[in-house]
Order: structure tokens, then sequence, then C-alpha cells
């Protein structure tokens, strides 16, 4: 019997695991908590933008809430009758959901009004989440 030598077979090794791919590397997992403390948010949501609506009578409505990353979330909103629309991003830290930044449909001095009512819900989302 002959034995090959030991530089062809480590050779053959180095080819055979080239051609081999790696697997992909799973999806992190999200901080222990996020998803159930954005589907908590979620249902918190309507009592947050009926007394906002109130103080804003501009008539927005929560449409959706989307995780977009393990430790981010994206709120949607509408105005009811006008057409307009904005998003609120968040991140999942210390255990709570925290208003991130937002972007909206409108622009300009004239809105001034609907931005001011959105940093102000921002805000109550924020406040709704220290309890």
């Amino acid at each position: 019997m002959r034995l090959f030598p030991l530089a062809i077979v480590a050779a053959l090794a180095l080819d055979l695991s080239a051609g081999a791919a790696a697997a992909p590397a799973p999806a992190a997992a999200g901080p222990v908590g996020a998803k159930a403390r954005l589907e908590a948010l979620k249902k918190r949501l309507p009592g947050v933008l009926q007394a906002w609506n109130k103080q804003f009578t501009i008539g927005f409505e929560f449409r959706l809430a989307r995780l977009t990353g393990p430790a981010e979330a994206k709120l949607n909103f509408r105005a009811k009758d006008q057409g307009y629309f904005f998003s609120v991003w968040l991140r999942y830290y210390d255990g709570r959901w925290t208003t991130d930044r937002f972007a909206a449909s409108w622009s300009g001095a004239r809105f001034e009004f609907f931005t001011t009512a959105v940093h102000a819900l921002m805000l109550a989302i924020d406040e709704s989440e220290e309890g």
C-alpha cells in the first residue's frame, strides 16, 4: 500500500475547504424584551394619541409599528383628512423604547405647528415608557 505524501493530502484538504461556502451568520437577536415592549407600546399608543390629538387638534391616527432592527422600530401616522404622513423612529435601550427622530411629508415654516405637535407626541411616547 502506498501512502500519499503529507503535502498532497494537506493541499487537497485546503482545496476542498475553499470551495465550501460558509454558513451565513444567524441574524442578531434583539435585546431581551424589545419585541414585547413594542407590543405594549402599540397597545398604549391609541390613548397617548387621543390625549395628544386633544391638545393639537390635527387629527392624526396611528397606522403601523414595525421592528426595523434588533433594537430599532418605526411608527407610522397619517392625518385622517389632510393627506399628511409622518414616521417616528425608536431605539430600544436600557429596557425602554425611546423616540429618536421623525420624518414628515410636509416641509417649510408654514407647517411649524405640525412639527411642534410631532415633537410633543415624541415626548408623550417617551413619557408613556416611563411607567
